[in-house]
């Protein structure tokens, strides 16, 4: 007889938002909402080499190779996406699972957004440790260049550290505009963390409030 092999999980929610716009209360939220959510911290935690280098191909090569872009999900079982980087590969995703929802996280304006950011994601491979392990840590080497890669595609241009802090407030308030250019009402959710769980909960038609109503929101 035939051997049946196991569907693997497609993705059902692509987050569009930027890190620092509230992608580690979407992840926990969307894990209790019974997702497998993919994250930054699940590539720090562990130690995804393969992933570190695979993200730096796509995100160089304008993430259109989709059969590499999908593995990094279903190979491990996730099935939703939020924060860098998937955000910075959202449009791509969203053609490739046709059928999932985007969620946009963001904050109350392009400077609350940078004043967070700017203390953590844009200057951390610049703090200690992190500019240590860049040098001698085989991980670390390859996170720093795809974080480089990274911040160039978003910005189209090499991320410097004397950029201008207008220019990367404005590729953020691109990202925004794009968002609401490219997805169709019925498939978006613009999600402000700071505005509890209602809008989220009314978007899955279910509210789950004791799974919720728990979790601390968090930038």
């Amino acid at each position: 007889c035939m051997m049946v092999m196991p569907t693997k999980a497609a993705l059902e929610v692509i987050g569009s938002g930027f890190g620092r716009s509230g992608t580690d209360t979407m992840r926990v939220a969307l894990n209790a909402l019974g997702y497998k959510t993919y994250h930054m911290k699940e590539i720090l935690e562990n130690g995804l080499t393969a992933h570190v280098e695979t993200w730096h191909e796509l995100l160089k090569n304008g993430c259109d190779d989709e059969a590499a872009l999908k593995a990094l999900y279903e190979d491990l079982g996730y099935t939703a996406a939020v924060d860098f980087p998937t955000s910075a590969c959202w449009e791509a995703l969203m053609r490739a699972y046709p059928m999932a929802k985007i969620v946009h996280t963001q904050r109350k304006s392009g400077e609350d957004w940078y004043a967070s950011a700017s203390d953590s994601i844009l200057s951390l491979m610049q703090k200690f440790p992190f500019n240590i392990f860049k040098r001698i840590d085989p991980f670390f080497i390859h996170f720093a260049k795809m974080s480089d890669q990274l911040w160039g595609r978003i910005m189209k241009r090499a991320m410097e550290a004397s950029l201008d802090p207008g220019f990367i407030i404005a590729a953020y308030d691109a990202n925004n505009v794009r968002v609401l250019e490219m997805v169709t009402p019925d498939r978006l959710l613009i999600h402000d963390h700071t505005k509890g769980w209602a809008s989220l909960c009314h978007f899955w038609q279910t509210c789950a409030r004791n799974r919720l109503s728990s979790h601390q929101h968090k930038g």
